[in-house]
């Protein structure tokens, strides 16, 4: 029998200390790198958890400014009509002309910046219904009622002109209805009010919206972030079992919030 396969020679190579050492080396690099790597990718998963929290409030904030320059611009054209019939009213020429020029600016920043503000509100989201709602909102409430207002202003502003020049101005005033040809600075005084209280129940209504979603979207990262497989279960999963356990998790957390 050769040494080699001497068992006494075999025991002793298996006792022997370096070879002892060699073999405690490489369990405690394997489950090392196993237990490093579930460390790292709970790590990971924390930073995920901070991400999502800070993103989620960035585009809150970032909605919530953005309905606010919606308001905002409903304000001032608002008080800017107000400001305009009050000077038509008292037939103060300098007022009217200088009152006149801020309207059609206003009027100018409203149909330049709305589009602007409404593509890139994050908040219209079909899945939510919003975008069906507020196309409502302004096509068959603020549209409409801003129409008449440009239309009537239009025409009173046109009536003064003609009665102050005495020429005869030709107003088109296909938005100022009938009924309030006759008496157009009541009308606008009533529009005006409308619009401010629509305005604010717009604005209101819509944080309520993004301040909704944004508790949906808490309560996912939040079961996402509590799911995390533990350490033990991390080694004993390969790393695509990892990232597939990872993307189920969070499909459930959604269906769960």
């Amino acid at each position: 029998m050769s040494e080699d396969n001497d068992p006494a020679g075999l025991a002793a190579w298996l006792a022997h200390p370096l070879f002892l050492t060699f073999v405690v080396f490489v369990l405690t690099s394997i489950i090392g790198s196993f237990i490093n790597q579930s460390i790292q990718r709970n790590a990971d998963a924390r930073r995920s958890y901070d991400d999502s929290l800070v993103q989620i409030a960035t585009r809150w904030q970032d909605d919530a400014s953005h309905a606010n320059r919606i308001t905002t611009l409903m304000f001032e054209r608002a008080a800017m009509t107000d400001l305009l019939r009050s000077a038509l009213q008292r037939q103060v020429m300098h007022e009217v002309l200088e009152r006149k020029i801020l309207y059609d600016a206003i009027y100018q920043r409203w149909n330049t910046q709305l589009p602007q503000i409404l593509a890139t509100l994050d908040g219209f989201d079909a899945a939510e219904g919003l975008r069906a709602e507020l196309s409502a909102s302004f096509i068959g409430d603020f549209a409409s009622k801003f129409a008449r207002i440009d239309g009537c202003i239009t025409l009173v502003h046109d009536r003064f002109l003609s009665r102050a020049t005495q020429h005869a101005f030709a107003s088109s005033h296909l938005s100022c209805p009938p009924e309030a040809v006759t008496d157009p600075m009541r009308w606008l005084r009533l529009d005006v009010d409308k619009i401010r209280t629509g305005a604010r129940r717009f604005e209101t209504d819509l944080l309520t919206r993004f301040e909704a979603r944004r508790q949906i979207e808490r309560r996912v990262a939040e079961c996402i972030f509590d799911r995390r497989p533990s350490v033990w279960s991390r080694i004993m999963m390969s790393e695509v079992e990892q990232d597939e356990a990872d993307i189920l998790r969070a499909r459930e957390c959604e269906v769960q919030a």
